[in-house]
């Protein structure tokens, strides 16, 4: 709730109070900015170079799965209170366990570039239906909100072509567009979500 010039009380627009990425007093905004920078700048880096080996999409997705965990999991911890749902911490760690097991894989060379293909698969599945679930039927209360499922799709269709459709696919290529469509959406989410900057809703 914010105050304007006449005093008088304007409500916060409560489309941009979605636990996905929100900008919200409890919820730093410029989290949500460095999560749709590190996909877009991704997206673009597989895009530019379209020699790009397979290896890169790997490794580039497990660092935005990192990166996205750890900034769920410190939102999950920030916003959580009695009678909120932890989806979005449990996402968090999910995003952690995954990223962080497939960039060990790639650091250390642990495992076949097919078994990691795999695991990068089943963590975006998993990590885009949690996301899927949440925007659609965890709302709590909240109206839809289409940049959180749009991302939470994207994540979800990327996995199921990684782990059905590698093979017959240019996954450099499908993977850039779609990291640079996650990437713009988050941008543009949590930009307009700035217009109502303070908000007890997350």
């Amino acid at each position: 709730m914010i105050t304007g010039a006449d005093n008088s009380v304007t409500a916060p627009n409560p489309i941009f109070t979605q636990e996905v990425f929100i900008v919200s007093k409890n919820s730093p905004w410029w989290l949500a900015l460095i999560q749709g920078l590190v996909a877009l700048g991704a997206g673009l880096f597989l895009l530019v170079d379209p020699t790009a080996a397979t290896f890169l999409v790997g490794l580039l997705a497990a660092i935005y799965l990192l990166v996205t965990g750890l900034i769920y999991t410190m939102r999950g911890v920030i916003a959580r209170r009695p009678g909120k749902s932890s989806l979005l911490l449990i996402r968090g760690i999910i995003g952690l366990i995954f990223g962080g097991v497939l960039l060990a894989m790639a650091i250390f060379n642990i495992g076949s570039l097919s078994l990691g293909y795999t695991i990068l698969a089943i963590g975006l599945v998993i990590f885009g239906a949690m996301g899927l679930f949440q925007g659609v039927f965890k709302r709590e209360g909240k109206p839809f909100a289409w940049g959180p499922v749009i991302v939470s799709v994207a994540l979800l269709a990327w996995g199921l072509i990684i782990l059905f459709a590698r093979s017959s696919i240019d996954i450099p290529a499908v993977s850039g567009w779609i990291l640079v469509i996650i990437g713009v959406v988050i941008i543009g989410w949590t930009i307009l979500g700035r217009k109502d900057p303070t908000s007890d809703a997350a």
